[in-house]
């Protein structure tokens, strides 16, 4: 996505203030100053990188949200001795009866710890060189091309920034 120009910002500034008078009154203030901090607050949700963090975040912290009964499961699966878990339903169903969904879940927090982070910068690096690499070298790169190098550089900035988190995140589970 391209770097807004100062009349979309305007324009974009002007649909801030224009949706704000729909929201409640608990959710803008009355007062001078603290309705310019509700504006600035929901004009920075229109920039993008920003956007794209509070995105990669959310979906990083959904996605653990929804995997991690099979994370579990997998680790359970690699470490047992004896055949305790055999189908993945059963297993799932064995571990609910037994520990409840507090079982399921074991180790969703240190995971929450450094999912989000990730997608975060993963999302923001990704659009960030996407764009730059549209904009700049379009001509030697096909769609496909730019996707791929973006997709590329992303995943490394991504691992470079985010492993202490995982090291962090292994150590407490």
């Amino acid at each position: 996505m391209d770097q807004p120009t100062s009349s979309s910002k305007l324009q974009n500034e002007t649909e801030v203030e224009q949706g704000m008078a729909n929201w409640p009154k608990e959710g803008r203030a009355a007062t001078g100053a603290s309705s310019n901090l509700w504006k600035t607050l929901a004009s920075q949700l229109q920039e993008p990188a920003l956007l794209h963090a509070i995105s990669g975040a959310f979906a990083g912290s959904m996605g653990a949200a929804v995997t991690t009964p099979l994370e579990v499961l997998k680790i359970r699966l690699q470490v047992q001795t004896r055949k305790k878990y055999r189908t993945i339903i059963g297993s799932l169903g064995m571990i609910l009866r037994e520990e409840g969904l507090r079982g399921l879940y074991r180790g969703l927090g240190p995971t929450l710890f450094a999912l989000p982070p990730n997608w975060a910068i993963y999302f923001t690096s990704y659009e960030g060189l996407r764009s730059y690499l549209r904009r700049e070298h379009s001509d030697r790169l096909s769609t496909l091309g730019v996707d791929a190098v973006a997709a590329s550089g992303a995943g490394i900035a991504t691992s470079c920034v985010t492993n202490p988190l995982w090291v962090v995140k292994t150590r407490f589970q």
